[in-house]
């Protein structure tokens, strides 16, 4: 079984997913890594490109593929990201592998193939 690092605090060394799904991640985040805490999959997104009208255009993302805070699944951010299509509701402050994360309100995108999980949550940011 192939092992992969996560972020650079509180690491841990644990099965990555699938070439394929890590794959399809990588055309937004050319060094997409999975880890877990507290038994939820957590796929980490270094400067993540983010759509037209964001700012900034790209930030650390963090996706949590497994139901959190009352979400199926969430999409986390380094900071806050400002768009042109509407005004989010950041709500929640949340600290995972040492790092502080930002996550608006965005609810019903339900846990599938990692890629369509992000782009699912990227739609909040598309008018």
């Amino acid at each position: 079984m192939v092992a992969k690092r996560s972020l650079a605090v509180h690491e841990r060394v644990v099965p990555q997913m699938s070439e394929v799904n890590l794959g399809a991640l990588r055309r937004f985040s050319s060094d997409a890594s999975t880890f877990t805490e507290a038994g939820l999959r957590y796929i980490h997104l270094p400067k993540l490109g983010l759509p037209t009208g964001c700012t900034p255009s790209e930030a650390d993302g963090l996706l949590c593929m497994d139901a959190r805070d009352g979400y199926p699944t969430r999409l986390f951010f380094s900071e806050r990201i400002a768009t042109t299509a509407r005004t989010l509701n950041w709500h929640m402050t949340v600290t995972v592998a040492g790092t502080v994360w930002h996550a608006f309100s965005w609810n019903g995108i339900p846990s599938s193939e990692p890629v369509e999980v992000l782009l699912g949550h990227l739609n909040a940011f598309v008018s």
